[in-house]
């Protein structure tokens, strides 16, 4: 009966595994930097400019773009550590501009 019971319960679900704040807050920054101007480009060019731009955001952290899109993923999976991350990423992108006037 025991066999039965466990063999049916659900694995216990795991947090992504995700880079540490020190490189996943610059990364979102470049990110979300990168964004903004695409959203200006014609939209049937969008996509492969986003591509060349994700990868070669990719390419600084020393990962590829699939991994990079995984840890944006795994991000938005864990809503807590994604609310966590981007108030820091809110906070520093606010002293960037705060610097720049």
């Amino acid at each position: 009966m025991l066999i039965g019971l466990f063999g049916c319960s659900k694995p216990e679900e795991q947090k992504p595994i995700l880079p540490p704040n020190e490189v996943l807050i610059p990364l979102l920054i470049d990110l979300h930097l990168a964004e903004m101007p695409l959203s200006r480009v014609p939209h049937e060019s969008r996509d492969s400019i986003g591509t060349v731009v994700r990868e070669m955001i990719a390419r600084k952290y020393e990962m590829s773009a699939d991994e990079l899109q995984k840890v944006v993923a795994d991000l938005q999976l864990d809503p807590e550590s994604f609310l966590a991350i981007y108030d820091s990423v809110a906070v520093r992108l606010e002293e960037m501009r705060n610097n720049s006037e």
